[in-house]
């Protein structure tokens, strides 16, 4: 194993211990009797930004990975992306619960919180790859279409902001 891939399996195993607390997180605010729509879209956010993060590190690995291994390699990598899918989709069916419990109530709007994540569109930004030169264009894009959303958290901004740089 090069200088490259041990890097690179480095950081896919902290991004992966990251999935896997964020995973917990969900799951034990999932068995919460109150709750809390909020923090559970926070933590979907986190998640969807660490699941892209392990998708770009596990490609970059597989072309270092030998003809032998490659078969535990993917089963690895499948593992994890179960784990996401999983409890994404838990705690997607929960907020989706939750917002519908919520709407069948027939109280004004003005009565309770909506929430502060908002779904948005796909985006053109491309990664900021470290060019000087390529800054004010990515900012510009970035802070139209994010920063200056009032609709997401600040969190939900950051996420967003980490998943558009490129870190080696």
């Amino acid at each position: 194993m090069d200088d490259k891939s041990g890097r690179l399996k480095k950081k896919r195993g902290v991004t992966r211990t990251s999935v896997t607390k964020i995973c917990k997180a969900i799951e034990t605010e999932l068995t919460k009797t109150d709750v809390n729509i909020d923090a559970l879209e926070e933590m979907l956010e986190q998640l969807a930004v660490e699941s892209n993060e392990l998708k770009n590190l596990d490609s970059q690995i597989e072309e270092f990975v030998s003809d032998d291994k490659l078969e535990k390699e993917v089963k690895e990598v499948a593992e994890y992306t179960q784990k996401i899918i999983t409890w994404k989709f838990r705690a997607t069916k929960k907020i989706r619960e939750r917002t519908k419990n919520v709407d069948s109530l027939n109280v004004p709007s003005s009565c309770y919180k909506e929430s502060s994540n908002v779904k948005l569109p796909k985006l053109a930004i491309s990664k900021f790859y470290g060019q000087s030169s390529l800054w004010l264009s990515f900012w510009n894009s970035f802070e139209s279409a994010i920063h200056e959303n009032d609709s997401l958290s600040e969190v939900s901004k950051f996420n967003y902001l980490k998943a558009h740089r490129f870190c080696p």
